[in-house]
């Protein structure tokens, strides 16, 4: 509890809700390309090409369900 918050439901709201919603709105554009060749079963890498490399891994992190690890 961190006042009077449950942590899993503010941490929740954080990085599943909010993160779509928020880039829906900014971002109203997104494309898919050859999502049928992406393996789910076996470790990707993700390179942004992008000046603001912050929304890069935010954009990642907001569309896939699979646990994500950042360097």
């Amino acid at each position: 509890m961190f006042f009077g918050f449950n942590m899993g439901i503010f941490y929740r709201f954080l990085t599943l809700i909010l993160p779509p919603f928020t880039f829906r709105v900014f971002f109203r554009r997104i494309f898919y390309s050859n999502l049928k060749k992406v393996p789910l079963d076996k470790p990707l890498l993700f390179a942004g090409n992008h000046q603001n490399s912050f929304t890069d891994g935010m954009l990642v992190g907001a569309y896939l369900t699979q646990p994500i690890n950042f360097l």
